[in-house]
């Protein structure tokens, strides 16, 4: 029987090329984003499905107005989190924890990863639940 060699596979983060989209809405780096055009972000948001679901984070910003996007892997720089706690699609783009899910009908719950320490996620976006 023949020997298979399988490469390595390394664990990392999986993400954009440096400044691969532009950002018209000028959000931060920690923004949760979507597509909203070729080779374009803005800020998702938890009340309104035609910014929704989530689909990366911005990582980096080279320039006020272009960014890196992280599609899935960990990412530090945030505060006050609690490890082991889900994180969802907050408003404008913002992280928020389970204590702090919408309820009204209409609203997106989207489940974006999970917090492994008060600064850093594991950031992993699923399909979203509305209300």
């Amino acid at each position: 029987m023949p020997v298979i060699d399988i490469p390595s596979v390394v664990v990392g983060v999986l993400r954009s090329p440096d400044d691969a989209y532009n950002v018209p809405d000028l959000s931060p780096v920690g923004t949760l984003v979507y597509f909203s055009g070729t080779n374009e972000v803005r800020a998702a948001d938890n009340s309104d499905i035609s910014t929704a679901p989530c689909k990366g984070i911005i990582l980096a910003k080279g320039a006020v107005a272009v960014a890196t996007v992280l599609y899935a892997g960990e990412m530090d720089g945030f505060s006050g989190l609690t490890p082991g706690q889900d994180v969802f699609l907050g408003t404008s783009g913002a992280l928020i924890q389970s204590g702090s899910l919408p309820s009204a009908p209409g609203s997106i719950i989207q489940k974006v990863g999970s917090a492994t320490s008060p600064t850093k996620i594991l950031f992993f976006p699923n399909q979203v639940i509305i209300l």
